[in-house]
């Protein structure tokens, strides 16, 4: 697959960001966000009556149109001061096209060359932070045979996956027609959560990597279901979809380790969680920033020797269950509740620079309402994640019908043989 780049702008804000709103101050959890441009991918199908470049002029006007409510994506980050300059620099906008087919990428499962789709980026994944990075690229692409792609990729300093969701149903509602008045993204997560000078979320950055994408359907789930409950703690065990995916996916690391040093080393697995509405005053769901704990587990060395699948499932599930509960007082208690966010972070990157530790980060966009954003052609067909060059990180999205998982996998290359080959993955992926 070619991809010929057509055009490349810069997207500003229909209304101009008011003089008074130009200094975005950060809070310490963007603080605590790793330095990275966070991608994903929308596919649709060609539409009957709407041409393709007719969808491009559509999108670039929501784009428009959304950005006025969304003013920090127009800005730049300036690392001295911890600001986003909200001058209305604005989103990167960009236009392609293939001479391929959309049928091609589609359907592919386990076959599908990750590399293929990297052309769909509009951006490097890791120029991030710098004051001449957009904080939001955006990538339009268009197939041969009518159907398109719609690349977000922004900076993770200023938001999270909640964040790009609501934006994105900013642009939907643009696209319709829609009043914008319907929404009110909050701006006040750093009055709460004030920068601290804090060191960013260093994450297992390697240029040894592969990408590996992995479909657990909604048979493969209730196999991991019912394994779960039989070999759990209680026989009453009720994991959700992410967790017995993130427990098998561990259980495999777990195994890959193992044979690479010949016994059990210590594992560290993190697993971040949205804290909106989970603290005690809730925090909005509208809430603009990142807005992300993490859910850790540490295995000592050899202690993941003879646990169960079950095992592993129950104690992914009760960590989340256990970090809810600390984040719950994140702001009643202030200084206190704070640390209870920050410290996980601040011990995760001790244990992913410590070569004895099996470092193990996983994030979950399940739930988030990819496929039901409807510019005016339908839904997507397809809703993905891209290569980045990380290790031992798996990202987990719904399956279209909202059944099933798919885990975007990123290994290091000589694991990539033997995470393939081990037997649950073989049996429940396509």
């Amino acid at each position: 697959m070619k991809v010929q780049i057509l055009t490349r702008e810069f997207v500003k804000p229909l209304i101009p960001t008011p003089p008074n709103l130009r200094n975005y101050k950060i809070s310490f959890t963007d603080e605590l966000a790793p330095v990275i441009n966070v991608p994903s991918i929308l596919y649709y199908q060609a539409h009957e009556k709407i041409k393709a470049t007719s969808m491009c002029d559509i999108l670039k006007t929501s784009v428009e149109k959304a950005l006025p409510k969304f003013y920090p994506f127009a800005g730049r980050y300036v690392k001295t001061s911890r600001v986003i300059d909200c001058s209305d620099q604005g989103v990167e906008f960009v236009t392609a096209q293939t001479d391929s087919q959309l049928a091609e990428i589609l359907g592919l499962g386990k076959k599908l060359k990750v590399e293929l789709i990297d052309q769909l980026l509009p951006c490097d994944v890791q120029e991030a932070d710098e004051v001449t990075d957009p904080l939001l690229c955006i990538q339009v692409t268009m197939f041969d045979c009518g159907g398109l792609a719609l690349t977000m990729c922004f900076a993770h300093r200023i938001g999270d996956a909640s964040t790009i969701s609501a934006f994105m149903a900013g642009m939907v509602a643009a696209s319709q027609g829609l009043s914008l008045e319907l929404f009110h993204p909050s701006f006040d997560v750093a009055s709460s959560y004030p920068g601290k000078g804090l060191p960013h979320w260093k994450l297992n950055w390697t240029n040894k990597n592969v990408t590996k994408r992995f479909v657990f359907d909604s048979k493969a789930i209730e196999i991991l279901r019912n394994r779960a409950r039989l070999t759990g703690a209680n026989g009453k065990s009720k994991p959700s979809r992410v967790q017995l995916v993130n427990a098998i996916i561990l259980q495999a690391l777990i195994s890959i380790d193992r044979a690479k040093y010949g016994h059990f080393r210590a594992t560290y697995f993190m697993q971040t969680m949205n804290l909106r509405e989970k603290a005690n005053p809730p925090i909005p769901t509208e809430s603009f920033g990142n807005l992300f704990g993490l859910a850790t587990v540490n295995l000592e060395a050899g202690q993941a020797k003879d646990k169960g699948y079950g095992h592993h499932a129950d104690m992914l599930s009760d960590s989340v269950k256990e970090a809810l509960e600390a984040y719950k007082t994140m702001l009643l208690h202030h200084e206190d509740g704070h640390r209870k966010v920050i410290d996980p972070f601040l011990e995760s990157n001790e244990k992913m620079s410590d070569p004895d530790v099996n470092a193990i980060m996983h994030t979950s966009w399940s739930r988030f309402p990819y496929y039901e954003a409807d510019f005016g052609w339908g839904t997507p067909v397809w809703a993905s994640a891209a290569s980045l060059p990380l290790k031992n990180v798996g990202i987990l999205l719904d399956t279209k019908d909202c059944t099933g998982i798919e885990a975007w996998v990123y290994l290091e290359d000589t694991d990539v043989p033997l995470f393939e080959q081990h037997p649950d993955i073989l049996a429940l992926t396509t």
